[in-house]
Order: C-alpha cells, then structure tokens, then sequence
C-alpha cells in the first residue's frame, strides 16, 4: 500500500525545517456535487492558523487543512492520501510512544524516525479500521475517508486536547477544528442555544460535552469516535477514566516508587527522538518543574542546549527566591551554590528563575535516579 502521498503545497519549500500548528475541516455532502463551497468559506474562516491552505475534493467528500510555521522538525503532509487503498486523511496530531505503536504495525526500526504521525495513523486504520484509536496514544483529531467502504471515520484523543466541532445539515456532514469554521459553511446556523447560555452565565465551570453556544454545531466528546455512513451519523465512546485499573493498596515507599516508574515513562513516551531538542514551559508550579527533571535525565545521553528564559509581566520586578523555597528545594535539581535551577537548561539557571521553576518534585527523587549538573553543564545520572 502506498502510504502518506502529500497534496502539493504552493509554496512548500518556504517550509522546510519546521513543524506546522495545524487546523482541519471537512465535509460528506449528501449530494455527490456539492460540499465544496463550505470547504472553502470554512478554510477562509481558520485564517488564524496559518496562510498555507491545501484542499482535497473526491466524489462528494472533501478535506481541508490550514497549518502555520513553528520551530522543530520537517512539517507533515496536509491531506494524506493513498490512493490504492482507497484512504484520505485530514489530522491534527501528535503520538506518543511512536515505538510501541511502529511494533504492532510492522515498521522496521531505521524507518521509525522517518515515519511522521500521518504516515502512522493511515497505517493504524488500515489494520484495525475503527478500532484504531484503541492502539494511539497522544492527542489527535482527525478525519478518515474510507472510500471502499463509503465511510467517514472521524476520532478525537482520549481527553480531548485536539478540538472537533460538526454540524449536520440538509446538504450533509461539515466538521472543523474551531466553532467559527463550521459556523461559515453555508445552511449552518448561527442561532444561540440559549440553554447552554444560560448555563454558562449562571455557572461558568458547568459545560456541556456534546453542546456548543450555538444550536446547529455540535462537539465530538473526548475518547469518542463518530461515522458518517449512508446518511447516519453515530458517535461512540472507545475510552473512558474509569475503565483504568485501579493501583493496588501498597505500602508508601512502593506507591512512591510505582508512581515515580509510570511518571518517568509517561515523559519518556512523549520525547519525540534523540536528535529533536526539548523544551519546557516551567509554570511556577510542581508539574512543570518535575518533568523537567525527568526529560532532562532522559536526555542526558544528548547534547543539552544552554538556554533558559523566563517571562514576567512588564514593569515587574524579579523576585529573589524566599528563603523556603531555596531550603525545599531538593539538592539533586538545585545548583551547587544555592542560587539557580538546573534542572532544565543543563547549567545553572539566575536566580530570579527559580520561582518560575518551583524546582522542587513532588515526591522523593531516589539516589539511582537523581539528576545532578556535570562540570561541562550535561546533566548525568547516578548508576
């Protein structure tokens, strides 16, 4: 099968060297002409997400996809498509431990860093078919053609990073990434669903999972899949929290050292490959700063790169970090001195940075794991 054959892009060669923020839109008209006028009204309305726009139109089903230039690797297809199995594809994604995934499907390994998230989620639905989103881990929406089988399969991660919104319609099935982009389309309603208003205003922490502030435009509920099939549209739920086995009773120390296990391979899962940098936003708090510890000591056998901002509101004064902070600060990720952060920039970091890092883990960093600053500033581990 030939897998991941890229829709040209005018001006493609401006964007080499780079990863795209990317949103898709789509539609399956009921009438085998129609659809393709909303396509467009709905990439004219995703603007915001870039300049370059790629269409994609057969037998009354079309895809659209806006992406915008960020630093990092080289940028993904817009519409994927292989022909001889019938397949297109429009997806915002990104997967994580791409190397479980590439196992089961078959992807030799010097072929792994090559192989971009596109390439792999056609593979997926070419095996499993709508079970697919059983076997991807990551945050992702997208929308699949199935051609032979005169189907659109669509499907959005299991908590719901990537956003979906749909309308159906007279005139068929739309869906976009943002709420304005379906509103575009022609015969799509802008009128209010004053229920959802009201409940918004009364109390803004309540919200609906399917429902939007608009009557004709729907969302795809996290951990769900929806099909378009000779007219029908069907959502169905593949994952839910409480389908995750429950950790068993367990003594401190061990429920410590389960956690520390899972945390460090939750972060490891989400390193892209050796030769991609890795950054971290440090918002201040616990989270933050310890997966910057564990990304570090996943990323010690790489070439660290010696750069660390921080952002603060203009006018604002730098804070010494209090004397608390410096004395909870675990030795493992603090500078020698006292008086900078290493654990995410591979040296030490000023002063006036830590209160941004926090730099404290929230739990007890055992000794076979500790992070500690090498004198050339490459962060090592113990062991």
């Amino acid at each position: 099968m030939s897998i991941g054959e890229d829709v040209p892009l005018s001006n493609r060669a401006t964007m080499t060297g780079v990863r795209l923020m990317t949103a898709i839109c789509g539609f399956q008209a009921r009438d085998v002409g129609g659809g393709a006028d909303g396509l467009d009204a709905m990439l004219a309305a995703l603007v915001d997400y870039g300049a370059d726009a790629t269409t994609w139109t057969e037998d009354g089903v079309g895809f659209g996809v806006r992406t915008a230039a960020t630093e990092e690797t080289p940028p993904e297809p817009r519409v994927w498509v292989a022909r001889d199995a019938g397949l297109a594809l429009a997806v915002d994604a990104r997967f994580d431990d791409r190397d479980t995934l590439c196992d089961a499907l078959g992807v030799p390994p010097p072929e792994r860093a090559a192989a971009r998230d596109g390439d792999l989620l056609l593979r997926a639905y070419a095996r499993w078919g709508r079970d697919c989103p059983h076997h991807l881990l990551g945050d992702y929406a997208f929308a699949v053609w199935d051609a032979r089988r005169r189907v659109l399969f669509c499907a959005r991660d299991h908590i719901g990073v990537r956003p979906f919104y749909y309308a159906v319609t007279p005139g068929g099935f739309l869906f976009a990434s943002a709420v304005e982009a379906v509103l575009a389309a022609p015969g799509v309603s802008d009128a209010l669903d004053e229920t959802v208003v009201a409940t918004f205003l009364t109390d803004p922490h309540t919200f609906s999972r399917t429902r939007t502030f608009f009557e004709a435009v729907r969302k795809l509920p996290p951990g769900h899949t929806l099909t378009v099939a000779g007219g029908d549209v069907r959502t169905e739920q593949y994952w839910r929290p409480e389908d995750v086995p429950r950790a068993r009773p367990a003594a401190d120390d061990a429920t410590a050292e389960a956690f520390l296990d899972l945390y460090a391979r939750a972060v490891r899962d989400r390193l892209r490959g050796a030769a991609d940098p890795v950054g971290t936003h440090l918002s201040g708090g616990l989270d933050s700063s310890s997966v910057a510890v564990l990304a570090t000591r996943n990323s010690a056998a790489r070439t660290v790169r010696r750069r660390s901002r921080s952002v603060g509101r203009r006018g604002s004064a730098p804070r010494r970090p209090s004397r608390r902070t410096r004395r909870n600060t675990p030795s493992s990720i603090r500078s020698a001195d006292g008086k900078g952060c290493a654990c995410s920039t591979g040296r030490r970091a000023p002063a006036t940075f830590l209160p941004f890092c926090g730099a404290m883990a929230p739990f007890p960093i055992p000794p076979s794991i500790s992070t500690k600053t090498s004198s050339g500033g490459a962060p090592h581990s113990k062991g």
